[in-house]
């Protein structure tokens, strides 16, 4: 189940800005979509997709949202695609499509973009992903408790390669 704390970890927030939806006979005015980024081998394929015909455009834009959709952020009802307006699936589609080319196309601004954000925390959590044999997106999920709790262990158990932040 989607909730805010996890909407769009993976992926990014598509904002349908003038558009309304319709889900379960409620309509939603400006619904924020939530969608995972394609991988590389996606785009690889998608650009092996004939895409000449009406038919074929459409039927792809479906199999991408089919695939990438997480949730409108703040509607828990099912969606039915084949009740929502005209358009909808290849809007989202499209931004998901553009997003996943535009990153491609431009690694070192988004590379630099993500290195910008980089806390001590993160440092943390690949520290303690590492040392624990841990995936690290399991890491990124633990409470903060948790989190420094392992990386105290850490810095106990491998004090010639783990030290407190700041320290040298």
């Amino acid at each position: 189940m989607n909730n805010i704390f996890n909407s769009g970890h993976n992926g990014i927030a598509i904002q349908l800005k003038g558009i309304e939806v319709t889900i379960n006979g409620n309509i939603y005015k400006d619904p924020i979509c939530i969608a995972r980024l394609l991988s590389m081998k996606e785009i690889e394929r998608l650009d092996k997709f004939n895409t000449t015909t009406p038919e074929s455009r459409i039927f792809l834009d479906e199999e991408i949202v089919s695939n990438v959709f997480e949730s409108f952020l703040g509607i828990s009802d099912l969606v039915n695609w084949q009740e929502m307006e005209a358009g909808i699936v290849t809007t989202i589609a499209n931004a998901v499509k553009l997003k996943s080319i535009e990153m491609i196309s431009d690694p070192e601004r988004f590379l630099a973009e993500y290195e910008s954000t980089i806390n001590v925390y993160n440092s943390i959590q690949a520290i303690v992903a590492r040392f624990m044999a841990t995936p690290f997106s399991e890491v990124e999920n633990l409470p903060i408790n948790e989190l420094l709790r392992r990386y105290a262990i850490c810095i106990a158990t491998y004090p010639e390669e783990v030290k407190r932040p700041g320290a040298e």
